[in-house]
């Protein structure tokens, strides 16, 4: 299992309820833990990149290539050089979307819809899915009022508007080409 360093003694504590049956839980014999490849790994027709991005502890976000297509995914991250390279060129993106667009949220955390909006236009992307909606970014809402629009709009070309059963919202580049596998060169790291 390709893992952050803490993920043996994280996992462990979701079998051991006490101290005691913490010291003697041992996932050795289950799971192999690796640390992220920096290079990219095989598996079948797809070609799966770790890219470190900017979290409160290592985090990673993955860029999957297969037949000319990439999907990316960022992770929970704030801002970073790791979001221009997981995502140019991509043709699908889904970045977390977990703070509001405001002045003064804690940096290396979380990313606005404005800023998820602005990464994904600069890096060339065909369409940006916004996911991990945190309370405080989407309404209160029943059925007859729907979440709160994103604010990737700002920044983005496309209109963003999350759905209701599951809360990701959904845009197309129209300045992009469908299906196109180009990618502009990636700023960065």
């Amino acid at each position: 299992m390709y893992a952050p360093p803490e993920a043996p003694s994280r996992l462990a504590a979701l079998y051991a309820a006490k101290a005691e049956q913490l010291a003697d839980t041992d996932l050795s014999d289950t799971f192999e833990f690796l640390a992220p490849p920096v290079d990219p790994v095989q598996v079948g027709a797809f070609e799966i990149r770790a890219v470190p991005v900017d979290h409160l502890c290592p985090t990673w976000g993955l860029r999957i290539e297969a037949e000319g297509r990439v999907f990316a995914f960022t992770g929970d991250t704030g801002p970073s050089d790791g979001i221009a390279k997981l995502a140019a060129g991509a043709d699908v993106v889904l970045s977390e979307e977990s703070w509001l667009d405001s002045p003064g949220q804690p940096s290396g955390m979380h990313l606005s819809g404005k800023q998820a909006g602005a990464a994904a236009a600069s890096a060339g992307v065909g369409k940006l899915l916004l996911t991990h909606y945190s309370p405080w970014t989407v309404q209160e809402h029943s059925s007859k009022r729907p979440p709160k629009p994103s604010t990737a709009p700002r920044s983005w070309s496309g209109p963003t508007p999350p759905t209701r059963s599951d809360h990701i919202g959904r845009s197309s580049n129209p300045g992009r080409r469908a299906g196109s596998a180009s990618a502009p060169a990636s700023r960065g790291r």
